[in-house]
């Protein structure tokens, strides 16, 4: 389980955070992105995650004009696809393969992608 301010120090500077490959349980920590303004790429995959994806709720009201990859692929994350993912305009990869999600696109991600130049790879696959 990772603590809310495990990275506090680096929050101005970090542009790169991958968490991938490790067997981390527990829900993504509500405030990953609340401070990361400059993260480029942010990358917790092929962990053991569970839960919903509290941290991108928060991408409505956190700015993160860098972000081009987000990876969360391959945890036990279960509900919907989280709103908010047209919100990040530089997003070229999206990967939330392997988990359990359910339920409808949000519309704003559909709308988002396609009028979003920059993304580049969207990968959905392998849920319920």
């Amino acid at each position: 389980m990772l603590p809310n301010d495990f990275l506090a120090s680096t929050v101005e500077t970090l542009k790169v955070l991958d968490l991938s490959h490790n067997m981390f349980t527990g829900t993504v920590p509500a405030g990953i992105l609340e401070d990361f303004t400059r993260l480029k790429a942010l990358s917790l995959g092929h962990n053991a995650f569970s839960g919903t994806l509290p941290l991108l709720a928060a991408v409505e009201g956190v700015q993160l004009p860098e972000l081009s990859l987000l990876d969360v692929s391959y945890n036990r994350l279960t509900g919907p696809l989280p709103d908010g993912l047209a919100a990040l305009p530089m997003l070229q990869n999206l990967n939330f393969s392997g988990n359990a999600l359910s339920g409808t696109l949000p519309m704003d991600f559909l709308s988002g992608i396609i009028q979003k130049s920059s993304l580049i790879n969207v990968d959905l696959s392998d849920n319920i």
